[in-house]
């Protein structure tokens, strides 16, 4: 304690000294809890040493953390993969006066509204997962999917945590954002994510002498109450035992993520986390009867490859890996799946019930388009075990959205890029547009996320690509009412392929419902995409070419509609992209659409006559028209799904 504070009395040390005597404390508290007769694990301090861990992050490239706490053995080298928590530090600045030292009682912050303090110290193994019963909801999915970053993807679609937020919501979480050095510290949490497959992070952030422990997962954020360890040494002694003593899946790591294909290791083989999900083992099971042995799907998965990785904290937080079945004698599929794991809202629909809705109630030809899903299960956050579960947390509809990871497998298919040529490319487009519409029509379901990356194909064994829309997770079925809490009344997407009106800041978001036609202008803009950026014959994805244009497309929502609206009205912009087969057509459908519209509400203003916009547009951009544009006749647009299909 006393090189801590002559460290944090003098302007001579930098903020970096407070390391070394804040890890001799609190390896001192921990051996006197050992000496106490408690059971303590033993751990590692690694201090950061101004060392930056490997990242892809661009949020956190330059950042160093503190301190990192890991298990012993030590791993071979640390990762974020293998990291248990992160501490992050800071020295408050110095009174211009220096004062007389006084140890000061521990002080509350942020919101005023009273919540319980830490508890006093009680090393009672019964009193150890009252730690957190403390803890304040704090930022809990309110919109701000990026707490720690402000680095906007413009290829990612926004979050839905932000959908049917009310006013009143917005007023409730204002005041509760994360501070900035919490957000630091939930920029370190997204590492943590990113690098493995992990269920919660608990970050601890030292400022001075006042100790703030926050738990990040991809459904709220936890913050305990602040406590001054100069004060209350023993709360910190709780704050260790309690991150040291849980196992592996209460620190946060995937209990279903194992090193080997073992479905029940021997004792003391699974007590670490995977150095890395490459090579590991997904542990999967699916109830098909509640509580019924008879009723279980196990499926073991071999990792292969990482697809995709979350940028989220608090939303979908979806991640892909490239899998191969594990059968039960150990041998590996020759086929290769995609296993999907995400955090949808669990008031959305089910991506699992939108694919079983429509294969039955579309032409059987259409089968072949759909996602071929060979196995999911969902986990909510009792099954899961999550540490707030069991606290007596104040949730309303204003903080708190419940979410459910959601697991799936299906076949793994080709990118749009990898179609290898124009022919095979258009055919693919085309088989999606067409399903698309059938799922509109039959289906009665609205994709509502028309992107490049859920625009997916596969050759079939006769030789001919196939085109698969994928990626239903945001879709809803048109046919239901749903409560303005779900997504089914908002407008949500991939920006640089949303609907331009869906993009207009002056227009309020809820009030302007998702359209068929607001999807076939997400189609065209993934044409105009794909003729710029892909080089098909070699199968990749060329980097944006020097067009304003598209440069404006990645920007912010508000510069993407003003973009838009000049695509639409300057055909010096478009003519930049008319060479390309089927865009010029296509783009005099929209143009001359808004065109005659626009017309008709001039005419209807100066007769005083009431004027329906939307439903003008309907009129005019419709599949059939859009069909015709390119001079492609439909294949099941009149077929009707016949008994026994």
């Amino acid at each position: 304690m006393k090189i801590y504070r002559k460290v944090l009395s003098s302007s001579e040390f930098k903020e970096s000294d407070l390391h070394e005597p804040f890890r001799q404390i609190a390896e001192a508290l921990l051996q006197d809890m050992s000496r106490k007769g408690y059971s303590v694990n033993p751990c590692q301090f690694r201090d950061g040493h101004g060392k930056a861990l490997p990242t892809t992050r661009p949020a956190t490239r330059d950042k160093r953390p503190a301190m990192l706490a890991d298990d012993e053995p030590a791993p071979p080298r640390l990762t974020w993969a293998n990291v248990r928590n992160v501490y992050e530090f800071k020295k408050k600045p110095l009174p211009q006066k220096p004062e007389p030292y006084a140890p000061k009682a521990p002080k509350l912050r942020g919101p005023s509204k009273p919540f319980l303090l830490f508890p006093r110290i009680d090393l009672s193994p019964s009193a150890i997962p009252a730690a957190w019963r403390c803890a304040k909801k704090l930022n809990s999915s309110t919109g701000r999917k990026k707490a720690a970053s402000q680095n906007i993807n413009p290829l990612k679609r926004p979050s839905d945590s932000g959908a049917g937020d009310s006013q009143a919501s917005s007023q409730a979480t204002k005041g509760q954002r994360l501070v900035q050095s919490h957000q630091r510290a939930a920029s370190y949490a997204l590492e943590c994510f990113a690098a493995n497959s992990r269920h919660g992070v608990v970050c601890i952030a030292v400022n001075s002498w006042d100790i703030t422990v926050l738990y990040f997962d991809h459904t709220l954020v936890l913050q305990v109450a602040e406590f001054n360890f100069e004060v209350d040494a023993g709360a910190l002694a709780l704050v260790l035992y309690g991150t040291r003593f849980c196992d592996r899946r209460h620190a946060g790591f995937d209990p279903h993520l194992r090193a080997g294909p073992t479905p029940f290791p021997k004792a003391g083989e699974d007590e670490h986390p995977v150095e890395t999900p490459i090579g590991s083992y997904f542990h999967l099971q699916h109830l098909t009867e509640e509580d019924s042995e008879a009723g279980k799907t196990n499926k073991i998965y071999k990792v292969t490859d990482v697809l995709a990785s979350t940028s989220d904290l608090i939303g979908r937080a979806i991640v892909v890996y490239e899998v191969r079945e594990c059968s039960p004698n150990n041998e590996l599929s020759s086929e290769r799946c995609a296993l999907k794991l995400g955090w949808p809202l669990k008031s959305q629909v089910s991506e699992i019930d939108v694919i079983q809705r429509l294969k039955d109630r579309v032409p059987a030809d259409v089968h072949p388009h759909l996602p071929s899903l060979d196995f999911s299960t969902e986990f909510d956050a009792e099954r899961l075990q999550l540490p707030w579960a069991q606290l007596d947390l104040n949730f309303t509809s204003a903080n708190h959205r419940e979410r459910i990871l959601r697991v799936l497998s299906e076949k793994k298919y080709t990118k749009l890029w990898e179609a290898g040529s124009v022919e095979a490319f258009k055919q693919t487009w085309l088989d999606c547009v067409e399903c698309h519409h059938q799922a509109w029509e039959v289906g009665k379901v609205m994709h509502r996320d028309l992107s490049e990356n859920n625009l997916m194909l596969y050759w079939h064994e006769d030789g001919c690509v196939k085109g698969v829309l994928n990626d239903w997770d945001m879709a809803s079925f048109i046919d239901e009412e749903r409560g303005p809490s779900t997504t089914a009344h908002h407008p949500t997407g991939t920006p640089p392929f949303m609907a331009m009106d869906l993009l207009n800041p002056l227009t309020p978001k809820a009030t302007l419902p998702h359209s068929f036609r607001h999807e076939l202008e997400s189609l065209f803009y993934i044409l105009v995409w794909a003729a710029l950026h892909y080089d098909l014959s070699a199968k990749v994805r060329c980097e944006t070419p020097d067009l304003r244009m598209l440069e404006m497309w990645q920007g912010c929502l508000e510069d993407i509609y003003f973009a838009k609206s000049e695509f639409w009205t300057s055909r010096e912009v478009a003519l930049e992209i008319f060479e390309l087969s089927w865009i010029r057509p296509l783009w005099f459908l929209f143009g001359k659409a808004r065109s005659v519209v626009a017309g008709l509400e001039n005419d209807a203003e100066d007769l005083g006559e009431p004027f329906d916009e939307e439903k003008a547009l309907e009129g005019l951009i419709t599949f059939d028209a859009f069909m015709a544009c390119i001079g492609a006749k439909p294949r099941w647009a009149k077929k009707k799904k016949e008994e026994g299909n």
